[in-house]
């Protein structure tokens, strides 16, 4: 087995409950979200049931991904490129769909959250991640999707998910592929509790060193 496919190896175990060991003592991720709604202050939404691709440990949730995560593309705006060619003093990363495309004088956020791509040939080809980080002070045009949680720590595991599913299920477009707002929503999570979460990021993390 290469070293791509041992990563997506490990990538699938992951999500499916199978990287790292799983008991009672964790809790269960219907709690965690009952969690999140509450400091979300939002009513649990009636949506459609969801059909489960396929069984999850105990304590485990199918979740839709906007059930779990804040979206704050409200706050991304695009700046032309003849007026950021005009900037003298571009020292903040601009991001776009697949990561830094250029530097700008300003920013918009100074915090890390998660960053997706919404449109472009790499929702298909996954020659980068389409899930990204961003830290320190930055800009995002609209391209690219913004994501917050409750707990951040939550958004390390949704990058693992993004990252490992396929996402054509959700995308439109041919020419130009594209994953809207409504339809990231819509993605399946396989969501395991805060605790498993962590241990799953950290057990990539230190295969992935």
């Amino acid at each position: 087995m290469n070293t791509t496919a041992l990563r997506h190896r490990l990538l699938e175990m992951a999500i499916r409950g199978e990287l790292v060991p799983n008991d009672h003592n964790d809790g269960d991720a219907a709690t965690l979200l009952n969690a999140i709604r509450q400091q979300q202050a939002k009513t649990p939404k009636q949506t459609n049931k969801i059909q489960e691709p396929y069984q999850l440990p105990k304590g485990w949730e199918w979740v839709r991904l906007g059930e779990v995560a804040i979206n704050r593309d409200g706050e991304r705006r695009p700046v032309s490129s003849a007026i950021r060619s005009k900037q003298t003093n571009k020292v903040y990363p601009y991001y776009g769909a697949a990561g830094v495309i250029d530097y700008v004088d300003n920013y918009l956020f100074n915090e890390r959250l998660l960053l997706i791509g919404e449109d472009g040939a790499n929702l298909i080809s996954c020659a980068k991640n389409n899930a990204f980080f961003a830290e320190g002070k930055y800009w995002v045009n609209n391209h690219a999707h913004v994501l917050d949680a409750v707990d951040k720590s939550i958004l390390d595991y949704i990058a693992i998910v993004i990252n490992t599913i396929d996402l054509s299920p959700y995308i439109t477009g041919s020419a130009q592929p594209k994953l809207s707002q409504a339809n990231l929503n819509k993605i399946l999570i396989p969501l395991p509790p805060l605790s498993i979460q962590r241990r799953i990021v950290s057990c990539l993390e230190s295969w992935f060193a």
